[in-house]
């Protein structure tokens, strides 16, 4: 009889402050017949140190640790695919997807399906897990990468490993629910170490699969004791510990994040636009800042107009060399550019809505939306909005008629306002609004019209 411990996490988010400390409980926790993973989301690159690392900063201190495995969640993904293949080419830790391919199909680069880890003598094939949602391949699909329905692919892994391993172990980012439905469906999984989610769970039995997650942002750090007794798993106990303000740091990891710093504040330092004027961020006014990103937005796509909300930035902006880190501060949202089909009188109501003051200091968290108030929308310089009209190039908007606006996802899905989900169809655009905000910047062109008044009420 033995007993294996798997120490992991889920969801970090690049929370590092609270990584500091749970690297000591990590540490604290760790025997001769132990391994460490993390199911996904790890990797946030709305922080400036992910960002400024290019991801090399978080799993560097993972590897200092002794990460063994990490799963690719939603945010990993989120990114370029030469990003997510050159966090893999760090080798520094395993990078696991079964069910993430190039948008061709091929395999990633430096992305492994699965791992066989041995640890005192058992051998676990853990097989990485990713989100799939046919909304996500809408992002996905803008970095240049696919993912697929994974049950048979995590079939055929394990059917294809028979015999190289003594127990199934599955590194999930697809959320509690999805792998509770997993576990109906696909034989021979022993483990399930999740992620997602974001609860702290206690140690779950379903359907003969154990399973565990870890809270979000660095909150929990979980455990599981296996206990194994003539290759069959007898029981399973384990814990969550919290992370609170109690909690010690590591002072190995800490010196390593303070290098990391270091590197990202010098990465981050580059000059990537110009600005040739003030642009300034306002919640509930209109501001040319935002006219900025529209103007550029209707100069470069064959549209109606562009609406964005003013929220998506969050300072200002001043005249002359802009460096990368001033465009993540005033922008840190994993936005994407879209093109939407949506009748006027939706379009009339969502404008109506945005004269409420209230509404554009709503300070609630939306999905891919990190801004701090939603804000004020703002239109291109081709859109006159007075007191009881809305006209486009000088003509009256219709209440029955489709038009082609230019905005971001958040909107699009009716995150930001409700009227925009009321439409006849969107495409995902190849462009982030962090590449917008840099390329309006340097666009000469969009700056001619930014101090024209657009709301006239």
């Amino acid at each position: 009889m033995k007993t294996v411990r798997i120490i992991h996490t889920n969801d970090i988010h690049s929370s590092y402050d609270e990584l500091m400390k749970m690297a000591y409980i990590i540490k604290s926790l760790k025997t001769n017949s132990s391994m460490l993973l993390d199911a996904g989301d790890f990797n946030d690159f709305s922080s400036f140190v992910t960002f400024g690392t290019n991801g090399y900063a978080g799993l560097k201190i993972l590897s200092t640790l002794g990460y063994s495995a990490l799963s690719i969640g939603n945010n990993e993904g989120f990114q370029k695919k030469e990003i997510l293949e050159q966090m893999g080419s760090y080798d520094l830790v395993d990078i696991l997807s079964c069910n993430l391919f190039s948008i061709n199909d091929e395999p990633l680069n430096n992305i492994k399906p699965f791992i066989i880890k041995e640890v005192d003598g058992v051998r676990f094939l853990i097989i990485g897990v990713s989100p799939y949602i046919i909304t996500y391949n809408y992002y996905y699909n803008c970095y240049g990468i696919n993912a697929k329905e994974p049950h048979q692919i995590i079939r055929n892994i394990i059917k294809e490993n028979k015999g190289k391993y003594d127990f199934v172990l599955l590194l999930s980012h697809l959320g509690l629910k999805t792998d509770i439905m997993l576990t109906q469906s696909v034989d021979n999984i022993d483990i399930i170490v999740a992620g997602h989610s974001h609860h702290a769970t206690d140690i779950l039995k379903v359907n003969g699969v154990y399973m565990h997650q870890s809270g979000v942002r660095g909150s929990h750090v979980g455990y599981m004791d296996i206990t194994i007794d003539n290759n069959k798993i007898i029981d399973v106990t384990g814990n969550n510990i919290a992370i609170d303000k109690n909690t010690p740091i590591d002072e190995e990891s800490f010196s390593e994040y303070k290098n990391q710093i270091e590197i990202a504040n010098k990465n981050l330092t580059k000059t990537v636009a110009f600005a040739n004027e003030d642009l300034f961020y306002k919640k509930d006014e209109e501001c040319n800042y935002t006219n900025l990103l529209c103007d550029y937005l209707k100069n470069k796509y064959e549209c109606d107009f562009a609406i964005l909300n003013s929220g998506i930035t969050e300072q200002n902006i001043f005249k002359g060399e802009v460096t990368l880190n001033d465009v993540l501060e005033t922008c840190n949202s994993p936005l994407i550019i879209t093109k939407v089909n949506i009748k006027g009188k939706h379009i009339a109501k969502a404008i109506e809505k945005s004269k409420d003051k209230t509404v554009c200091c709503d300070s609630r968290r939306r999905t891919g939306f990190r801004g701090k108030f939603l804000g004020k929308l703002h239109v291109s310089y081709n859109v006159k909005i007075t007191k009881n009209n809305i006209y486009i190039d000088g003509v009256l908007l219709e209440n029955d008629k489709y038009y082609s606006i230019i905005t971001v996802d958040f909107l699009t899905l009716g995150l930001g306002c409700s009227y925009f989900k009321r439409n006849k169809g969107y495409v995902f655009l190849n462009e982030t609004i962090l590449d917008t905000i840099i390329n309006s910047l340097n666009d000469k062109n969009a700056y001619k019209y930014i101090n024209q008044t657009r709301w006239e009420c």
